[in-house]
């Protein structure tokens, strides 16, 4: 018993001494770590020091600073808005200065059109004057014959009755030979003073000639520049002439690039008075990698949406039905949404849609027949409102693929509480049912009508896009006739000039001696076959009345010795002339009107040209 006694003792003794022999080494290991613990200490306080006297200077240099920095602040408010009237003065002295150039090329263009204008306007006064000829020439011999039948006319009446046609006046045959041998008479007198005058200017033309022909061999220099000059206009005009070009299709062009720069600047003020009111949807970042490939972010929800006007009225359905989602991005996977959150500098919080990582649901065709048996035309799968590209159908179907759209709260009860549907519903008010219970509606929400804004903000970049395209389209039709414009247009200042030069000589030789005796030879030969004219024409007038004067004598006897027949075979005439007159009445008309139109015409281009 007591060398077990003995034996217990010890076992525990040596227990003990174990014990604390291990104590007292992890005692060794506790002393040095809190001697290295208290030397950590010591130098993480000494750093907080200096850190707090950092801080102090630092804060006494911000409160120095302070007046300075909000002087900063409103100088850099300032830079920024001058920078913005910066950019805006210089878009728009570019959009002046293209406006500039599209007028010179216009202002060319018209120049070019004026002498196109004047050459048409030669060629109608050419057409005129032929026209007019004949006009002229089937007018007298209308005017001849309403004349001879009026006469005979008069002449019938006054033999069959005794009594004239007019009051005061005899129209009878010997009425009528006195007025032919006065006629006869006249002309004999106008012959004689024109023949006369025309011994008078022979005369001078005989002395001017010669005079005429010395000046012309003293000048002859300036003679032949002048004909060459001539004959290098008339060069011109022939290549003018095979240019297929007119000068009107580059106004239009133009006039058509002036119209599509307006309207597009137009449409982007409409774009960015719309993107003010759509702020919230401005998602904007920075590529996180240099050959980051944007068309895999496919943009915010509320932009991807298509909705038509017959269904503007179920918009505030579909912002309820999408609610916080109509914010959210929508990238194709969570790769690309990874890259934008980390690297893509984003100026405020985004939710992003992986299209792989989101799984929708779409209300089956069961329970959409049975909704639409339970209120015909009242209801619709919120899905089938909106439009949308293929490529975003994932995330369309996640957003409204579980949702009805009900005309009105009855409609929505019934479908919504149904028991082979039980699926939330939304009225076109905004009020939302849910199958479990819940019921929300009251005010519209904030964002309202934001579905509206952007479908008129998309139509207004539709249609940028569109005239956008138009512009290029012009531009791009410009250029390429660019090269016929640059030759005409070479053509054309070469025909300016020259026709400058042809003005300058022209003016210049008329005022010398050559220049006076060859106008006046000129307006002597002119005089000359005038009064040559006016000689030929009284003796053809003073026949005339001869040969009428013969006819009436002869009248006379032939009335004298057979009254009836002579009576009969004047009525037949005046009846014949009538049906004539009455024909050529027509055709007289017709040439009137037409050397009218004529006349209009000319006085029209004339306007244009000057």
């Amino acid at each position: 018993m007591e060398r077990l006694n003995r034996l217990v003792v010890a076992y525990e003794y040596k227990k003990h001494e174990d014990r604390l022999n291990r104590s007292g080494v992890d005692n060794e290991g506790r002393t040095t770590k809190m001697e290295e613990l208290k030397q950590n200490v010591k130098t993480i306080q000494n750093e907080i020091k200096k850190i707090d006297e950092e801080k102090n200077v630092l804060s006494e240099k911000m409160r120095q600073n302070s007046t300075s920095s909000s002087n900063i602040r409103e100088l850099e408010k300032k830079i920024k808005d001058y920078s913005t009237q910066s950019v805006r003065l210089n878009t728009k002295k570019d959009l002046l200065q293209s406006s500039i150039s599209d007028e010179q090329r216009a202002l060319a263009s018209l120049s070019s059109q004026r002498g196109e204008l004047s050459r048409n306007l030669n060629e109608k006064k050419d057409v005129y004057e032929k026209v007019n000829n004949e006009y002229e020439l089937f007018k007298k011999t209308y005017d001849e014959k309403t004349e001879e039948m009026k006469n005979t006319d008069e002449l019938l009446q006054t033999l069959t009755t005794g009594i004239s046609a007019e009051e005061g006046r005899e129209n009878g045959y010997m009425e009528q030979l006195q007025q032919s041998k006065n006629a006869a008479n006249g002309a004999s007198t106008l012959e004689e003073q024109a023949s006369l005058k025309m011994r008078h200017m022979r005369k001078e033309l005989s002395e001017k000639e010669p005079q005429a022909a010395r000046a012309l061999a003293e000048s002859q220099g300036s003679v032949l520049s002048l004909e060459k000059k001539k004959a290098e206009i008339v060069e011109l005009e022939k290549k003018l002439s095979v240019l297929d070009w007119n000068p009107q299709i580059e106004t239009d062009l133009l006039s058509r690039k002036r119209q599509e720069q307006d309207t597009i600047n137009e449409l982007y003020e409409k774009q960015e008075t719309i993107s003010r009111k759509l702020s919230s949807l401005d998602f904007q970042y920075t590529n996180p990698t240099s050959d980051f490939d944007r068309s895999k972010v496919k943009g915010l929800v509320a932009e991807l949406i298509y909705l038509d006007k017959e269904n503007f009225n179920a918009s505030t359905a579909l912002e309820i039905c999408a609610g916080g989602k109509l914010y959210n991005v929508v990238v194709e996977n969570e790769k690309i949404g990874a890259q934008i959150l980390d690297k893509g500098k984003l100026r405020r919080r985004w939710t992003l849609i992986p299209l792989n990582k989101i799984q929708g649901s779409k209300i089956s065709d069961a329970k959409l027949s049975l909704a639409e048996s339970i209120a015909p035309g009242k209801v619709s799968m919120a899905l089938s409102l909106v439009g949308y590209e293929e490529e975003v159908f994932g995330a369309m179907e996640w957003i409204f693929g579980g949702t009805f759209i009900c005309e009105d709260a009855k409609t929505a009860k019934d479908v919504t509480f149904h028991k082979g549907i039980r699926t939330k519903s939304v009225t076109l008010d905004g009020d939302v049912y849910d199958p479990y219970g819940t019921l929300s509606g009251g005010s519209k929400p904030n964002s309202a009508g934001i579905l509206i804004k952007v479908q008129e903000l998309n139509g207004v970049r539709a249609d940028i896009e569109h005239h956008t395209q138009l512009l290029h389209d012009l531009e791009k039709e410009i250029e390429t006739s660019q090269k016929s414009i640059a030759e005409y247009k070479r053509y054309k200042q070469r025909l300016d000039l020259q026709s400058h030069e042809l003005s300058l000589l022209e003016q210049r030789m008329s005022k010398s001696t050559h220049a006076q005796l060859a106008a006046r030879v000129e307006t002597l030969k002119e005089q000359i076959k005038q009064q040559q004219e006016v000689m030929d024409k009284a003796r053809e007038d003073k026949e005339k009345a001869l040969r009428e004067s013969k006819r009436i004598e002869s009248e006379m006897n032939e009335f004298n010795n057979n009254k009836d027949t002579k009576l009969d075979e004047m009525t037949a005439r005046v009846e014949r002339l009538k049906k004539e007159l009455k024909k050529s009445v027509i055709k007289l008309k017709d040439m009137e009107r037409a050397v009218q139109t004529f006349e209009l015409e000319i006085g029209k281009s004339t306007e244009c040209v000057w």
